[in-house]
């Protein structure tokens, strides 16, 4: 009797002999999996100890289409990430909440406790990352919050300082600081897993409220909340604004940006030309 490993050569040598016309050598498997095609090294599915492995070993018997395909009635969307850690990238995993522990069950079918242990590792910390709110106290907490974006969720960042003041506020102003503070809080919690939210409370831009939006490695748009009102006797007082509807249009704009989605094609290549809506959008020195 010929070994497992001879047997399964056998059905691959087989498969490929019977549908010359795909042009698929020995050495491939061809698989569809929920609908997605998938085309693998054989050696990617066959070496390892796992239900892929087995299913390929000759022992079972696997259905086929006809056009070779081996077929997997499992989810098609997350076999790359599987695909991914049999070739050794374990490191590439989804960012989603929603799409990770997806994975974990798809890990459990396919008998890979490896990867399981990974995952629920990768739910833990994105747990512990999502109930925090970090506090930016000096510009190059910043710099290197916009860094994380370029691989991670996207950022908005509430700046909140009120010792920039220097003048008095007018009268509904102080009223307004409360609705940016709940408008954040609310944030936080619907798109959590989704957006990270900030708090800064460095004064590096020398606002009493502004609002900055980040993705994809860089400052996607700003909005400045906090003008200079002139009174009589030339006496000058604090205003500040609540744009709520374009507060909400910026913070959707930043699903764009989560790491599994590509940005708008027709968003502009640099961060001088995105998202300049308005006069009194302000973008703070030394992130354009």
């Amino acid at each position: 009797m010929a070994a497992d490993g001879d047997v399964a050569s056998a059905a691959l040598v087989a498969v490929t002999s019977t549908r010359e016309e795909e042009k698929v050598p020995a050495k491939y498997l061809k698989l569809n999996v929920g609908g997605h095609l998938f085309i693998t090294m054989a050696s990617t599915i066959t070496e390892g100890e796992h239900m892929l492995s087995a299913m390929f070993s000759g022992r079972q018997k696997v259905l086929q289409d006809d056009q070779g395909f081996f077929l997997i009635d499992r989810d098609g969307q997350l076999f790359g990430y599987i695909l991914n850690y049999l070739r050794g990238c374990e490191k590439f995993l989804p960012h989603s909440q929603e799409q990770l522990e997806r994975l974990h069950e798809e890990a459990s079918y396919y008998a890979m406790p490896e990867l399981k242990d990974a995952i629920a590792h990768k739910l833990q910390q994105d747990f512990i990352t999502s109930c925090s709110v970090p506090v930016l106290v000096a510009e190059d907490d910043m710099a290197r919050l916009v860094e994380t974006t370029t691989t991670s969720l996207p950022v908005v960042v509430l700046s909140l300082n009120r010792s920039n003041n220097r003048f008095s506020y007018t009268a509904p102003s102080h009223d307004i600081l409360l609705k940016h503070i709940e408008l954040f809080d609310k944030l936080c919690v619907k798109f959590r897993g989704r957006i990270r939210y900030a708090r800064d409370i460095s004064g590096r831009d020398g606002s009493v409220v502004s609002w900055l939006f980040c993705g994809k490695g860089k400052c996607v748009a700003s909005i400045n909340c906090t003008f200079i009102v002139h009174a009589a006797q030339d006496r000058k007082h604090t205003k500040i604004e609540f744009p709520e509807a374009r507060l909400y249009e910026e913070n959707m704009n930043m699903l764009l940006y989560e790491p599994d989605c590509d940005p708008p094609p027709d968003m502009p290549a640099t961060p001088e030309t995105a998202y300049r809506l308005s006069q009194d959008s302000v973008v703070p020195p030394g992130y354009m």
